[in-house]
């Protein structure tokens, strides 16, 4: 992919949410789908995007030495070069985007901002060359989520709630690329 991007892949934390699927001290971003870590998903995506290397951002350092292991086994197969950022547990993601963005290349044409946890087949890559190619500030993957039918949804009508990945309460589900912004 050309000019040069730099991605920050959100992995977040040790995510208590999902208990009792985290108990095991298993961190959020390595929980298995599908017989494979969920990190390996965006990871896979940005490869077949031509991303070479990514920032990835970790609550807390058990989270992060966790995250740091894994990755280190993907390099040495060939997959995206990553390091891990630190951030603390405090943190949410405006926060751990305005820590990561000192450590990003002020020569990068552009960031692009991917949630750990997301599972996607859209084109990237074309995604990233509309984006590059368009001048925009800013593109924004967005997409319908599926509704399973519950009581406030009728046959043949569309239900009442509508969600959009990156409109999730929590922010998860986004890829954004970005030009020219500050996070300071």
């Amino acid at each position: 992919m050309d000019p040069f991007m730099e991605v920050v892949i959100l992995a977040g934390g040790e995510c208590k949410r999902l208990y009792p699927l985290t108990s095991g001290g298993v961190v959020k971003a390595l929980l298995p789908v599908g017989n494979r870590p969920l990190i390996s998903f965006p990871l896979r995506h940005l490869a077949e995007a031509g991303i070479k290397s990514a920032i990835v951002v970790a609550i807390g350092e058990a989270v992060a030495s966790s995250i740091s292991t894994y990755l280190q086994q993907q390099a040495a197969a060939g997959g995206v070069a990553c390091r891990v950022l630190t951030v603390g547990e405090e943190c949410d993601t405006g926060d751990a985007l305005r820590a990561v963005s000192q450590h990003l290349d002020p020569k990068a044409a552009g960031v692009v901002v991917y949630s750990g946890d997301l599972i996607c087949d859209a084109p990237l890559g074309a995604m990233l060359v509309s984006h590059q190619l368009s001048g925009a500030l800013a593109t924004v993957l967005v997409g319908a989520r599926r509704v399973s039918p519950t009581t406030e949804t009728k046959p043949g009508k569309a239900p009442k709630v509508w969600r959009a990945a990156g409109a999730t309460p929590g922010g998860a589900g986004a890829a954004v690329a970005a030009r020219g912004m500050s996070l300071a």
